[in-house]
């Protein structure tokens, strides 16, 4: 083909969707190409627009028929758009706004094509992940047919890298938006808790009144947490306060146990833990 002939790359836009996945190797779209020559195309081609009135259409599947009938000589565009009587026999489906997800459709129309291993799927994961960071963990995982754990895994080890962004609301598989749930995993051997600097609008006061236990408790827990909202962005702020609310009832419903499991053998006083046990002593 002439590199100054026009291609219909020249003239159609292709979504970013449609690119989730590598085109044909030029061998492959040459036999793909013979085959239309033969029999016509069988496949439609699927064009989108936001909406009616839009002229920003783009190409959401039928890369590869069209760069095989270009390569095998079918000329494909012409003054009025297609131009080849086997590319204008073939059926075009228009597609505008909501009819059509295009990151949904291109992963369900190529994923019956392809056989794709653990790690390609994954690396789909991650793609869809950074394209629809807003999108639930179990929607794409539907999408591309893996376990929602799987996504949620592949989201965290993104999110820690930097390579797509932090969400604090998420579109579930019905379309509603809901607060995502975000699992707080903390390891504090790698976390060093420094005193935070008192705001100067509210001074450190002094008392000689000695600090209970329980109180020495709560502050080492409150420096910690404010520790631990500096390291991540401020939109995960939110996930993070229902993650560690969602620690404590645990921890809550857990002494409750022990305290009724210890009641039959011990007083109340000696049921009642000992704040130091879990806070540690000063040091």
């Amino acid at each position: 083909m002439d590199a100054k002939t026009k291609t219909w790359r020249d003239e159609i836009k292709v979504h970013p969707a449609a690119d989730l996945f590598p085109m044909m190797s030029e061998s492959e779209l040459r036999e793909l190409g013979k085959d239309i020559k033969r029999n016509g195309l069988r496949m439609p081609i699927y064009m989108w627009a936001p909406d009616k009135n839009s002229h920003d259409y783009e190409l959401v599947d039928g890369r590869n028929r069209l760069a095989a009938m270009e390569l095998v000589g079918i000329r494909v565009l012409g003054k009025d758009g297609f131009n080849d009587k086997q590319a204008r026999s073939a059926q075009i489906l228009w597609y505008y706004g909501e009819q059509l997800d295009p990151w949904e459709f291109v992963v369900s129309a190529n994923i019956h094509r392809r056989h794709l291993t653990q790690e390609q799927k994954r690396d789909l994961v991650a793609k869809l992940l950074k394209a629809t960071p807003e999108k639930s963990n179990r929607q794409i995982a539907a999408t591309i047919g893996v376990d929602h754990k799987t996504v949620g895994a592949v989201r965290q080890e993104r999110e820690a890298r930097g390579e797509i962004p932090h969400v604090v609301t998420i579109t579930d598989t019905k379309g509603r938006q809901q607060p995502r749930k975000v699992k707080l995993v903390v390891s504090t051997e790698n976390i060093t808790v420094q005193r935070m600097q008192q705001p100067q609008s509210l001074p450190l006061q002094l008392t000689g009144t000695p600090i209970s236990s329980v109180n020495r408790c709560v502050m080492r827990h409150r420096e910690f947490v404010f520790e631990l909202a500096r390291a991540v962005p401020a939109e995960t702020w939110t996930g993070l306060v229902s993650a560690l609310q969602g620690d404590l009832a645990d921890i809550a419903a857990v002494l409750e146990r022990q305290r009724k499991e210890q009641g039959s053998e011990a007083d109340a006083g000696a049921a009642e833990p000992d704040p130091e046990a879990f806070c540690g002593r000063d040091r």
